[in-house]
């Protein structure tokens, strides 16, 4: 009897395992979704090749295009512009193909990824030198650019396109770049249980029963105290070490060890704005916790309030290299303070960021800083401000990353309360020579006349380009100092990407004197693309 239980078990045990992935490939067929269960053998055999193929023939035609453009004799001037913007876009092209791997891993780290990084850096100059400059450093930099060129074809397996490249680049796809590919197979089971049709299917009760017996609202948010929400990471900015800790870069398999120097890269590009008589100023906001952070859990007294966050200790090791840091924690901590008094709070409870009491403090505190430098009260383009008050109705960000107001259970939904905050639109006024305002227009970004350049994340857009727009502290800075601004701004991207969106557009420095660059300090850990070198143009 104990052996047919078992048999019988067996077989069954073999029907679920069996059905389950067929059920699954049925379910994506149905839907014209991609078949993931042949995407190893895929990524294995047929991307590798495919890969070395597309990026052989982009590195050629880059070459053949760099050699024709050298020899053309028209080097200079509007046709030779264009001609140069269209080898940058190819060379974006290639990076693209070089960095994404197959569709789980991506790359940027590689030699041929930072060979392609250095290649993309010279052919802006390029640019900049076929728009403005002489010949003999056109040629130079066509010159360089070629070589950079052929260093990628050689760091690119098989991107010579010869059978041994291509043999080269089939045996890495498979032992480097899936089998044995710790990055590749995390990602690979994650879409799959992301994608399962059975998880989905129970993932909303477990959400909610988990919500309602544990508080537990998933792996982006914690839940406070008083009904307020913390975005996740914010937190565990907050209670790991440091990231100049050596616990931080000597971590288990189920950690990411972190081995940028967010002090170094900021140095770095310290130097490069003064190469170009540019000042920096960094701007670093407290997170929600840290200035909040008894409203996580009863055991945290009000007394911790500043004391939590490592991020003081990193201002001076900004500091110690000559870095001019706004240290907003003080400020922050102090308008905290008058809450009783404002009837509000600092902070919004259900969402990431301040609301317009943090907003206006943040300009107040950053203009002091600004009209302390010498050449403040230099000539430059005056601008009357004025500001109105509306009412924003706020649906917090932490709220809806949980995902549980997008669960519906039969008639069971839960969703969280929005916020009412008052904000403060910024208004340009136009005046006759009486001084009377004849017009008013919203504010706006003015690179053209403004001599500060504002590098942000959604700290710097709440309020400015989402509702009610020209409300937020950028515009309130602009206000601080009667004179125009503008600001480059990524959510979430202000440790990388938006330097690299400056570097783009790097024209528009000329004639500023400041960067400001703000972020927030559990960027310092967990900033998109992490802490990476950019080289402006």
């Amino acid at each position: 009897m104990r052996d047919r239980n078992a048999l019988l078990f067996s077989i069954l045990f073999c029907l679920v395992v069996g059905v389950v992935p067929i059920l699954q490939l049925l379910s994506e067929m149905r839907h014209g979704d991609r078949l993931q269960a042949i995407d190893l053998p895929v990524d294995m055999l047929k991307t590798p090749v495919q890969r070395a193929r597309a990026a052989g023939s982009s590195i050629e035609i880059l070459i053949d295009s760099l050699r024709a453009y050298r020899s053309s004799g028209v080097l200079l001037g509007p046709g030779a512009y264009e001609r140069v913007d269209e080898l940058v876009a190819r060379s974006l092209t290639l990076r693209n193909t070089i960095i994404n791997v197959n569709c789980y891993t991506i790359d940027s780290s590689g030699g041929a990824a930072l060979s392609i990084d250095s290649l993309c850096a010279v052919l802006r100059r390029l640019l900049d030198a076929a728009d403005s400059g002489d010949t003999g450093s056109v040629v130079s930099l066509i010159d360089s650019t070629i070589g950079g060129a052929e260093t990628t074809r050689h760091l690119c397996a098989g991107a010579n396109r010869t059978i041994p490249g291509y043999i080269h680049a089939l045996l890495r796809g498979i032992f480097r770049e899936t089998l044995f590919n710790r990055q590749y197979l995390r990602a690979y089971e994650k879409e799959l249980e992301d994608r399962s049709i059975f998880i989905l299917a129970i993932r909303p009760v477990m959400q909610l029963v988990r919500y309602a017996l544990l508080e537990d609202a998933g792996v982006k948010a914690m839940t406070g105290r008083n009904g307020w929400l913390f975005y996740r990471p914010g937190i565990e900015y907050l209670y790991r070490p440091s990231v100049y800790d050596p616990r931080s870069r000597s971590v288990d398999y189920n950690d990411k060890a972190i081995n940028d120097d967010p002090v170094a890269i900021i140095a770095d590009f310290r130097d490069q704005l003064a190469e170009r008589n540019v000042e920096l100023m960094v701007v670093i906001v407290p997170g929600k916790g840290s200035i909040y952070p008894d409203l996580l859990s009863k055991k945290v007294t009000p007394e911790l309030r500043g004391e939590v966050s490592s991020t003081p200790a990193i201002i001076n090791r900004l500091r110690n290299k000559n870095i001019e840091v706004v240290d907003l924690f003080g400020p922050m901590l102090e308008e905290r303070g008058r809450d009783s008094l404002a009837g509000d709070s600092v902070y919004l409870a259900r969402d990431t960021h301040w609301r317009s009491r943090g907003v206006l403090r943040a300009a107040a505190t950053v203009a002091e800083a600004v009209r302390k430098r010498p050449w403040y009260n230099d000539e430059h383009m005056t601008v009357v401000w004025s500001v109105d008050t509306v009412e924003v109705v706020r649906t917090g960000d932490v709220g809806v990353m949980t995902g549980l107001p997008d669960v519906t259970l039969r008639r069971l939904r839960l969703s969280f309360d929005s916020e009412v905050t008052n904000s403060f639109p910024v208004w340009h006024n136009y005046l006759d020579s009486s001084g009377t305002v004849i017009r008013r227009e919203p504010f706006r970004d003015d690179f053209r006349n403004g001599r500060i350049v504002i590098l942000g994340d959604s700290f710097s857009r709440i309020y400015q380009t989402d509702e009610p727009r020209g409300a937020g502290w950028v515009a309130h800075l602009a206000r601080e100092l009667s004179e125009p601004l503008g600001a480059i701004i990524s959510d979430g991207g202000a440790s990388t990407l938006v330097r690299e969106k400056l570097a783009r557009k790097s024209g528009i420095l000329k004639g500023k004197r400041l960067v400001l660059w703000e972020f927030v300090e559990r960027d310092l850990r967990y900033g998109a693309f992490g802490w990476k070198k950019v080289d402006l143009p």
